[in-house]
């Protein structure tokens, strides 16, 4: 079966602390190396304005990364 390249990025709400950021960090990784995918890029972008207001929040921490892994 042939593997796709995928990017996500999350945007967490700026409140939340590192512990947070971490655990869902792992869990994102496992399910991507769980089904034979491989990450590729990971990038902490950090705590940035927001185009508009979600709930309330001007900013949010950014995360993004870019894996291959099988399309299921």
């Amino acid at each position: 079966m042939q593997n796709h390249e995928y990017e996500t990025t999350f945007i967490f709400r700026p409140d939340l602390d590192e512990e947070e950021h971490n655990r869902v960090k792992e869990r994102l990784e496992a399910a991507i190396t769980s089904v034979g995918g491989e990450i590729l890029v990971f990038e902490d972008w950090g705590r940035r304005r927001l185009a508009y207001s979600i709930k309330r929040h001007q900013y949010g921490h950014y995360m993004l990364w870019n894996y291959v892994s099988p399309p299921t």
